[in-house]
């Protein structure tokens, strides 16, 4: 198995365990003899997955320094030895340090020694400027994808529940709230004058079902390739366009457009021009501020 892999069915093991330690802490007991069994045995598995994770984490580095790919830690320490500090110690007689030393304690690990005395070099520092390319040889300079860093669209923000829009959930058939559309007038009068009579009058609005959604369809193959999963993607680009299409019809919605009716539309909407509402008076100044 690869080491992503182990990595992955190791995770498993231990979330398995996890589940079984949280679930006895919720219940505020000790485990029982099955959940101790069952634990026992995930930890077996978990320490056997964790060996075969370094025996193939050992050969995918034996391989790379086989082929001469050296890891990117391994290739940064080459890319810091000197080769200039490897001469000046062996003419003064002492011992390497800095990224030299730590090279050398590398190359012993991987079985490598220096014999009579030498310092090993890395053989990466006697690399010259070849025209065999990159651009040249494409076929063999794979990509390296970083789902991990999937950039998504620019999208508009969302507002109407932000400016304190009320929602209603829970709703099966067809809903009438009753409202106030006028008030009673008060009058002034003289003393022993009679009042007029005047009433409050109200109606009612009723909210009925809109439907607005989006499609697409992805091939089996599609599913099981892409990274990230095409999946996800979907349905998240998909709750973004509704919610979007939602909120832009609760502000711009036709009735023509199978949309439910926005602010904009709506009949009795006030409106006003900022350019002309007057502001309170200054303290300092007595004056009204315009907006």
């Amino acid at each position: 198995m690869k080491v992503a892999d182990l990595r992955e069915a190791r995770a498993l093991k231990v979330a398995e365990a996890r589940a079984l330690v949280d679930k006895a802490g919720a219940e505020k007991r000790n485990l029982t003899a099955d959940e101790q069994k069952a634990f026992d045995g995930l930890k077996a598995s978990i320490t056997d997955l964790e060996a075969q994770e370094q025996r193939a984490v050992f050969l995918e580095s034996a391989e790379r320094r086989s082929l001469g790919t050296p890891d990117k830690a391994t290739a940064n320490l080459e890319g810091a030895v000197n080769i200039t500090d490897a001469i000046r110690a062996q003419i003064e007689q002492r011992s390497v340090t800095g990224a030299l030393a730590e090279f050398q304690q590398e190359a012993k690990r991987n079985g490598i020694e220096a014999k009579h005395g030498g310092v090993l070099i890395p053989s990466s520092v006697f690399e010259k400027r070849a025209t065999m390319t990159t651009t040249a040889n494409a076929a063999i300079t794979p990509d390296d994808p970083r789902p991990d860093q999937f950039i998504g669209l620019l999208r508009n923000s969302t507002i109407v529940r932000s400016l304190g829009a009320r929602v209603l959930s829970g709703l099966r058939g067809d809903v009438v709230i009753p409202k106030a559309t006028g008030a009673s007038t008060a009058y002034w009068l003289n003393e022993g004058d009679p009042l007029t009579e005047s009433n409050p009058s109200y109606s009612s609005i009723r909210l009925e079902p809109k439907h607005v959604g989006a499609l697409t369809a992805f091939s089996r193959q599609l599913a099981l390739q892409s990274n990230p999963a095409i999946e996800q993607l979907l349905r998240d680009d998909i709750a973004a366009v509704v919610g979007l299409a939602v909120d832009k019809a609760l502000i711009h919605g036709t009735a023509a457009a199978k949309q439910p009716v926005g602010i904009l539309n709506a009949a009795g909407a006030q409106t006003a021009s900022l350019a002309t509402l007057i502001g309170p008076p200054c303290w300092r100044c007595s004056r009204n501020w315009r907006w």
